[in-house]
């Protein structure tokens, strides 16, 4: 396949939910009539570059595909990650962490490709 190209080092981060959570913080706060406001997310920051050597992995992926461009260097970083100690709390959130959500995208991309 065609080469992946990561912009700033790879290095922008964010808090990464799996779609699942989402929906699970949802219906239990509907379900537990839950009033207020919480963060949903995985509590944790990972980089771009985290996801993208983390797919090639679990895909058996040459990580070499990936070209990362060392030439830019800006301050954008992403975000931080998100506090979410009152969905634990709360809902009894427990996220999906990167490599598990990531294992499962990679298992159905190779179902859709067979």
């Amino acid at each position: 396949g065609r080469r992946l190209k990561l912009a700033n080092q790879g290095k922008f981060g964010a808090d990464f939910v799996f779609v699942r959570d989402v929906a699970t913080a949802l219906l239990k706060a509907i379900e537990s009539r839950f009033d207020g406001s919480l963060n949903v997310g995985s509590g944790e920051r990972r980089t771009v570059a985290d996801v993208a050597l983390t797919l090639c992995e679990l895909m058996n992926v040459d990580s070499g595909k990936i070209d990362i461009d060392r030439t830019n260097d800006e301050d954008d970083m992403g975000f931080p990650a998100l506090d979410i100690s009152r969905a634990r709390e709360c809902l009894g959130l427990a996220p999906v962490q990167l490599r598990e959500g990531l294992a499962e995208v990679a298992k159905a991309s190779r179902a859709a490709l067979d």
